[in-house]
């Protein structure tokens, strides 16, 4: 296993799974972020040492925060110290989708400093299915058959929306993306609106352009040009991750493709893409 890899399990095997985890891959310094310090039996012997983080509002000597911020503070600076990382507590008031982006930033943070595998508690039951279907794209089942056990329901292909189109600018992409529109100057909220179903069934996360139904004419310009300028890059960066995908390890290209959808970290897609094509002409 990468050393920068999500993995999920499941609530119900998390601690089992965890413990068969830390002896498989010689773990020695384990962290556990959890809401339920009580339900994970602390590992302390001549070889492990297990650590046991409260994630919790109250505030207090050993207590680590639950907002975003603190709590991905606590994750950075879990990175240097520790070997494997459980993180069985989210963050409190984030959305499903806001809970997957927090996730993105918890990747880059282990990435950027070559840190150790996360494994992440998913509990099926309690999440929405298109929600949990995105955080197994970022973390597939650290367990092969957990898919099974829970009965997860696979990401959907929704049927495609009736949408009356505009000009269309034809763009083949091998592996699902196919076109991108292009609206004339001057366009009205009905013409944004039917761009904002477009995209989303091309399979773009386009929600920072959904403030712009409510703006003055300049903003929601400047606000669709924005999300533009990303959707044309991703389409480019997807035909280019395509072409290079044999000379990357799998699991890298699933969690680009799920970035590029997303609409993140595409200076960072380009520049790994970059070097590999560097690579492949010398």
């Amino acid at each position: 296993m990468g050393r920068t890899s999500l993995h999920a399990v499941r609530p119900s095997h998390a601690v089992n799974d965890v413990q068969r985890f830390v002896l498989e891959h010689d773990i020695r310094r384990p962290v556990v972020f959890t809401r339920s310090p009580d339900a994970w039996p602390s590992i302390s012997n001549a070889t492990v040492h297990m650590s046991v983080l409260w994630c919790t509002r109250r505030p207090g000597p050993d207590r680590i925060p639950v907002d975003a911020d603190g709590l991905l503070r606590a994750v950075q600076d879990a990175i240097s110290s520790h070997d494997t990382i459980v993180l069985d507590a989210l963050p409190d008031g984030l959305s499903g989708p806001e809970v997957t982006k927090w996730l993105l930033h918890v990747d880059d943070a282990i990435s950027e400093h070559d840190g150790p595998p996360v494994l992440l508690v998913v509990d099926v039951a309690s999440n929405d299915d298109n929600v949990v279907a995105q955080w197994l794209a970022l973390a597939p089942w650290l367990v092969e058959d957990a898919a099974v056990h829970e009965d997860v329901i696979a990401p959907a292909h929704p049927e495609p929306s009736v949408v009356e189109s505009g000009p269309v600018d034809e763009l083949e992409v091998d592996g699902g993306i196919h076109h991108l529109t292009t609206l004339p100057p001057g366009f009205s909220v009905d013409a944004l609106r039917r761009r904002l179903l477009q995209w989303r069934r091309m399979g773009f996360d386009v929600s920072d352009l959904e403030p712009a139904l409510d703006a003055e004419p300049e903003r929601m310009e400047t606000l669709y040009r924005d999300v533009e300028q990303r959707v044309r890059a991703a389409i480019d960066l997807e035909r280019r991750l395509n072409a290079c995908a044999h000379s990357l390890e799998p699991k890298h290209v699933e969690r680009d493709r799920f970035r590029l959808r997303q609409l993140t970290g595409l200076e960072d897609i380009a520049s790994r893409l970059d070097d590999v094509e560097r690579a492949a002409q010398q």
